[in-house]
């Protein structure tokens, strides 16, 4: 759990330092940048320069230990996203929504992943109650994408698929 919290302090860190740098940024250009990236250098005026520097060291560590539990372990294996896909609101249709909260608690998984570059791969693992598709992620060592490749396919060659409730065939001729 350590990992994770270091990983997701260092990829918040990763995200606003363009405001903390002062290099002219996405600090309203919402259009351009989405209201995700906005939000995140806004926020990051709160961080103090011990902060940035923390989250800088975090990145290298975090990757280092990794590696030590993927060099014991083989492969991690965790939920792609640590909570099921909300519904969208009405109200989110024409613009999108902005959501800090619980986007940090859905992508808790792939933090380390996204941040340290080490391969991984998601995969299909059923649904949930609500009929929702859920996932698996696989995090693997640097080179050795062959056996998240192969884990993958095993994956999807034993989990049942369903289409969606709503399905267009866009490419059916």
């Amino acid at each position: 759990m350590l990992v994770l919290t270091h990983a997701r302090h260092a990829h918040h860190v990763a995200h606003v330092q363009i405001h903390i740098l002062g290099v002219p940024g996405p600090q309203d250009d919402r259009v351009r940048f989405g209201q995700y990236l906005v939000k995140g250098v806004r926020a990051a005026r709160g961080l103090s320069q011990s902060g940035v520097i923390l989250g800088q060291v975090a990145v290298p560590d975090t990757r280092q230990r990794q590696t030590r539990v993927l060099e014991q372990e083989g492969v991690i294996i965790t939920p792609t996203t640590r909570l099921p896909a909300p519904a969208i609101p009405q109200v989110a249709l024409p613009g999108g929504e902005s959501d800090l909260t619980t986007l940090t608690e859905i992508m808790r998984f792939a933090t380390p992943a996204n941040l340290t570059g080490l391969p991984a791969i998601s995969f299909p693992a059923g649904y949930n109650d609500a009929g929702l598709p859920t996932g698996m992620q696989a995090l693997e060592r640097a080179w050795q994408e062959s056996t998240l490749l192969h884990l993958a396919l095993a994956a999807e060659q034993i989990v049942e698929r369903q289409s969606p409730q709503m399905h267009y065939e866009i490419l059916a001729e």
